[in-house]
């Protein structure tokens, strides 16, 4: 009590308010943490998990038409990591025919799907 009486002008700043200004209204938006984190988690999706997203689907196009487009003598990874060379691919089939070894003639009959890769003939040479 004793510090408002001597500071009597004090007490009258305090109880006065005044009007907000043009940045008040963004700061009490900021200011307020679960604001923060849902702008902090759009800001996230916007520049990290949607170009990630775009990317993944435009290598699955990508996979899919080197997938049909499959002839023999391709060069060919599976997920499994074996490498291969297709030697029987119908297009109406889920599956064809691979050489994975050379001196023996080893060949595998694996599903379309498990092909991750079609290597290129710029690859083919390295």
């Amino acid at each position: 009590m004793r510090c408002l009486e001597s500071f009597p002008n004090l007490w009258l700043l305090a109880q006065e308010a005044a009007p907000p200004a043009a940045g008040d209204d963004w700061t009490r938006v900021l200011a307020n943490p679960f604001n923060f984190l849902l702008i902090a988690m759009l800001l996230l999706w916007v520049m990290v998990i949607l170009p990630n997203q775009r990317q993944a689907k435009d290598q699955q196009k990508k996979l899919a038409a080197a997938l049909s487009a499959l002839k023999k003598n391709d060069h060919v990874v599976t997920s499994s990591g074996i490498h291969g060379v297709i030697v029987n691919a119908n297009a109406d089939s889920p599956t064809v025919t691979i050489r994975i070894d050379e001196s023996n003639n080893t060949k595998m009959t694996i599903n379309r799907d498990a092909i991750v890769r079609v290597i290129g003939d710029e690859t083919k040479k390295d």
